[in-house]
């Protein structure tokens, strides 16, 4: 299942509390791209990173597959790059490897992307997400958030929840504090529809 939600105040902590990569801010005067060699240096990195957890290697390798096949370059960016009024939505998927190996992610993460908008639409946002950043550290999860943004033609930020994979959602750093940083709305997709067999 994909996760997805955006927090009003996040822009601002991002540039606060998360440490960018080293050497982006050099190279990053103008637009970067990823090459497949750096998805391929940062499967392994995420893999080392996320301590166990954020999905396997395999599983990543295919979403990277996906990536590449989308005959597109995913565009990253660091936090100081995102103006303090736009918006960024985290993204994140959940689930039993098992599961994303039969299904996959390559459509529903989108989808629920897509319905964040609408429903964010209705809240405080008077336009579209200008980014998107992991919701935390690991193969899918970092790359199904490059998916997303490669399908929506927006950068991925350098930063995520906590610099590795967690259990559960309140371990990520922006979700410590609701009062100041709301994470609603939320999204919740099936990777099939209702009519395509999945439980109602």
């Amino acid at each position: 299942m994909i996760l997805l939600f955006y927090c009003p105040k996040l822009t601002l902590f991002l540039k606060n509390f998360i440490t960018n990569s080293a050497g982006v801010d050099e190279i990053n005067k103008e637009k970067l791209y990823f090459t497949e060699e750096y998805l391929e240096n940062i499967l392994e990195g995420t893999v080392l990173l996320a301590s166990g957890g954020g999905g396997a290697r395999e599983d990543g390798k295919s979403l990277m597959k996906a990536i590449l096949d989308e005959g597109k370059r995913v565009e990253y960016i660091s936090p100081e790059d995102v103006d303090d009024e736009e918006f960024m939505a985290v993204v994140g998927g959940i689930g039993a490897p098992e599961a994303v190996r039969e299904f996959g992610f390559q459509y529903s993460a989108r989808r629920a992307f897509e319905l964040l908008e609408k429903v964010s639409a209705f809240d405080t946002l008077s336009s579209a997400f200008s980014c998107a950043l992991s919701g935390e550290t690991g193969a899918v999860s970092q790359f199904i958030t490059m998916l997303v943004t490669l399908q929506k033609s927006i950068p991925v930020v350098d930063g995520n929840g906590a610099g590795r994979a967690f259990p559960s959602l309140q371990m990520a750093t922006f979700a410590g504090n609701p009062e100041e940083i709301p994470i609603s709305p939320v999204i919740l997709v099936n990777s099939k529809r209702v009519g395509e067999g999945a439980p109602r």
